[in-house]
């Protein structure tokens, strides 16, 4: 009985204890998971690109997803790259950025070159993908980005004849931009400048270079090798100065950014000039220790390699063997067998020959020479091929010269016609100018002529109505005069007949007769006064003799003297008054008149008689 209570406690406490380890469980698993909720995701787990939304500017935007990619386009997780580019897509679509759009392709493009490692049919379509919708779009400055990202993508895969394919075409375009424009365009500026200086066209090279300086900052890595190159590209035209100058540029500012790699760098290349001048040997060989230390430091096994061979080369000429042989054996363990280092073992091979023939060690000396004449055979093939690749370079670059020159040709034709074009279109347009002005003017002066003339016709007209106003009232009024005279005349003539009839002497009234009828007389129509008349007659109907003497040639003076008076609406007492005739001497004329021209002036006779 005890035995079975002592089980039972033992499994009591047991199962105590097993409560207690899954209530640990249990609260360890709580605080785990809340501690995943709260932590935040990896970076290559967000949407990395999704900070491209809030930037207004396209040209930040662009610059901002290239310094994105240049982040994380070398993960390990290939697929989440790929799948950030196409959320890149998204938003280049959403936003409706061209430009983006453009990069996407070409970072597509980048990123199967790293995944594939090689030249790839996938890169080659994306990156001409990129190129060709930056034509389609007209974005000139997107068109040498992507020129630029085909042309080092050869490049880096030493596919040289496309790659100065694309760098010419880039090289063209951009004479006519402002570098300035370029996302990055230090970092463009120097791809191109890298590449001229493979292609040894130093010329090219420093233009690109030092174009490339003036969009860097001097604290960045990227001016420091920018200047360093430039300097290499001077002493390899044997301008020391030059090369020293920018060597010098290249270590103060790798010295200000405390970047002890680029020191030894620099110090390298310099002590290199050094070398190659046979001057300052014992600064070169300073200069070469201090690039060996910063470069095994900092894990650059290149440079230090490159570095111990030269301190090597400087012992031998100091005969000391052994210090020699120590570097050289150092030099060995930083070789590869890669087409690369075939320069290196060639000098490596030559110095064991000289170090073995100065201990008189024939053997060694003989192996390490059949192996430096091995290598130089190598050498002098792979520059054969180098030599070949850049007669095909000089033939791509003569081609591209010729397509170039022709493009060149055939814009400067276009460009004279179009010139030609909008000279004769503006021509032709001052010529319709001036003539429609001319003509405008023409117009008006022909309005103003003619409002001249109408006014000139109005006041002449108003002038002849004036006139001829005046000549009728100047014709009533002689005519009411003539009247007037011929009631004085006839009252003289009743007086004197009065005067007959009564017996009374002439003595009693001297008044002579002569001379009342000499004052009977001057009143009467006489030659004079008939010019008179007639003359105030014409004006006032200038037509009426001729009409009459057209129409009855054969009419006589005193026949139209009575025709005159009849116009005027003389009566018979009045004409005969006038003329100094009986009435019936008037009846008698007008008879005749009748005969002669049918009816008179008063016989009711149409409007277009001349006697209306």
């Amino acid at each position: 009985m005890l035995r079975f209570v002592c089980i039972i406690a033992r499994i009591v406490t047991l199962m105590g204890k097993l409560a207690i380890s899954c209530l640990k469980g249990t609260l360890f698993l709580l605080f785990f998971f809340c501690y995943l909720a709260i932590l935040p995701l990896p970076v290559d787990a967000q949407d990395v690109y999704a900070p491209l939304r809030s930037i207004n500017s396209p040209a930040k935007r662009l610059e901002r997803a290239i310094e994105i990619n240049r982040q994380t386009s070398l993960s390990k997780d290939t697929t989440r790259v790929l799948r950030d580019l196409n959320q890149l897509h998204k938003i280049a679509t959403d936003l409706e950025d061209k430009p983006l759009e453009c990069l996407y392709y070409g970072l597509m493009a980048n990123q199967y070159s790293i995944i594939a490692d090689r030249p790839n049919i996938r890169s080659d379509e994306y990156h001409q993908k990129a190129v060709d919708l930056a034509k389609t779009y007209d974005l000139p400055v997107m068109v040498v980005v992507n020129l630029l990202n085909y042309g080092y993508y050869h490049y880096n895969y030493r596919q040289m004849v496309p790659a100065y394919k694309y760098f010419l075409e880039a090289d063209l375009l951009l004479k006519d931009l402002d570098p300035a424009t370029l996302p990055q365009p230090s970092r463009q500026l120097k791809i191109l400048g890298y590449f001229y200086y493979y292609i040894k066209e130093y010329g090219q090279a420093i233009h690109y270079l030092k174009s490339g300086l003036k969009y860097s900052t001097e604290s960045k890595r990227e001016t420091i090798d920018i200047n360093n190159t430039i300097g290499l590209c001077y002493a390899l035209q044997s301008k020391d100065q030059e090369a020293i100058q920018y060597y010098n540029k290249a270590t103060a500012l790798a010295e200000a950014a405390k970047d002890t790699v680029w020191v030894g760098i620099v110090a390298g290349n310099t002590a290199r000039l050094y070398l190659q001048n046979n001057e300052k040997i014992d600064l070169a060989l300073e200069k070469f220790k201090l690039n060996r230390a910063y470069s095994i430091r900092f894990d650059e096994p290149l440079d230090a390699m490159l570095a111990i061979i030269d301190i090597a080369g400087i012992q031998i000429r100091r005969k000391e063997w052994k210090l020699a042989e120590q570097y050289l054996n150092e030099a060995e363990t930083f070789l590869a067998d890669k087409p690369f280092f075939l320069v290196s073992r060639l000098k490596i091979a030559d110095m064991r020959a000289t170090i073995a023939e100065s201990r008189r060690q024939y053997r060694e000396y003989s192996q390490y020479l059949r192996q430096y004449v091995s290598l130089k055979d190598s050498l002098e093939q792979r520059d054969n091929s180098t030599e070949i690749e850049h007669v095909r370079l000089f033939w791509e670059k003569h081609h591209f010269d010729k397509q170039r020159e022709a493009l060149i040709k055939q814009a400067k034709e276009e460009q004279s016609k179009k010139r030609n074009l909008i000279i004769f279109s503006s021509l032709l347009v001052i010529i319709l100018i001036l003539f429609y002005s001319r003509q405008r003017l023409k117009n008006k002066h022909a309005a103003a002529t003619l409002e001249k003339q109408k006014i000139e016709h109005q006041l002449k007209q108003q002038q002849v109505e004036l006139e001829l106003e005046t000549a009728r009232l100047a014709l009533i009024n002689f005519t009411d005069n003539l009247r007037e005279k011929n009631k004085i005349i006839e009252h003289m003539r009743s007086q004197i007949e009065l005067m007959d009839a009564d017996v009374v002497s002439t003595e009693q009234y001297p008044v002579p007769q002569a001379s009342l009828q000499s004052l009977l007389e001057t009143h009467l129509m006489t030659e004079e006064s008939w010019k008179r008349f007639k003359g105030m007659f014409l004006k006032v109907y200038p037509s009426f003799f001729r009409e009459v003497l057209t129409l009855h040639p054969s009419t006589s003076e005193s026949e139209l003297r009575i025709l005159s008076l009849l116009r005027l609406e003389l009566n018979n007492r009045e004409i005969a008054e006038l003329l100094g005739i009986t009435i019936d001497g008037v009846k008698k004329a007008k008879q005749r008149l009748r005969k002669k021209v049918g009816a008179l002036p008063g016989d009711n006779i149409p409007q277009t008689s001349p006697y209306s």
